[in-house]
């Protein structure tokens, strides 16, 4: 749409590749420039960041529950991260 109109415009080149969360396509192209790794996806959105990590056995899901999905809405929308965080801000002693 519009944000990758003004993106393209700025870059003064068309994008090689539209994709968006969860997307097979976007998997698959992940997998192909770290095909050997194990990848972790990281987010606080269930439906996006978790569904994308389950296109891949190999990839990983990490729910951060500082956003927009909690642990008890995993069950409610059945998707289920590997793990749960509360947050990425490292606790202090």
């Amino acid at each position: 749409g519009c944000i990758v109109a003004a993106v393209a415009t700025a870059a003064q080149r068309q994008p090689d590749m539209i994709t968006g969360k969860p997307s097979i396509d976007f998997s698959l192209h992940l997998r192909g420039k770290y095909p050997n790794s194990r990848l972790v996806i990281v987010g606080d959105n269930l439906q996006t960041d978790i569904t994308l990590s389950r296109c891949d056995p190999r990839m990983i899901g990490v729910l951060v529950e500082s956003g927009v999905h909690r642990e008890t809405d995993c069950a409610q929308l059945s998707i289920f991260p590997d793990y749960i965080i509360s947050s990425l801000v490292p606790r202090t002693p």
